[in-house]
């Protein structure tokens, strides 16, 4: 119950810095946060409350985007679901390198399974948003991801020494 409530308070926190705070500050605006809460969500929480987690998170985002509603939604349920079969599959492992590796791979699936939508949705007539891929896209995409890799490693550190004083593992392991 209580991690529960941690979750919800850390994602409004999550989505109200987003939308409000940090498109002030250039390196906080090119970091994905909340692929940042979907993998710290992803190791430390069961499959169903994963998922469950991950639409409450999409459905606050798509409240206060001026995108079709959606869009963020199915983009984190896509993104959501590749990660966890890599991380079944692929990075149980529980590396760092292999972690770090999952987010930037979860960075990018989300930015293309986001176009995608988007695409989509505007070919639908839905939403009058219309993407045009170019170089300077293409840049902000790798920007992303490594900013992102980089709010992973602090993060991971910053919970990885914390949990291993109280001689607990943060990440659940045998799935």
């Amino acid at each position: 119950m209580i991690k529960n409530i941690s979750l919800l308070i850390l994602i409004v926190l999550v989505v109200i810095g987003k939308t409000s705070i940090f498109p002030h500050f250039s390196w906080l605006s090119n970091t994905n946060f909340f692929i940042l809460v979907i993998v710290m969500m992803l190791f430390v929480s069961k499959m169903r409350s994963y998922f469950i987690w991950t639409i409450v998170t999409g459905l606050l985002l798509d409240i206060f985007s001026g995108y079709g509603f959606g869009v963020i939604t199915l983009s984190l349920i896509i993104t959501s679901l590749v990660a966890y079969i890599l991380y079944l599959n692929y990075f149980s492992h529980h590396t760092g390198l292999a972690l770090i590796a999952l987010v930037a791979i979860m960075s990018f699936v989300y930015v293309l399974s986001f176009s995608m939508l988007s695409i989509l949705f505007y070919v639908i007539d839905i939403s009058a948003y219309r993407m045009t891929i170019n170089l300077e896209l293409l840049l902000s995409v790798v920007r992303q991801m490594l900013y992102t890799s980089v709010g992973f490693i602090i993060l991971y550190t910053l919970f990885n020494g914390a949990i291993k004083r109280i001689n607990h593992r943060f990440i659940i392991s045998g799935r």
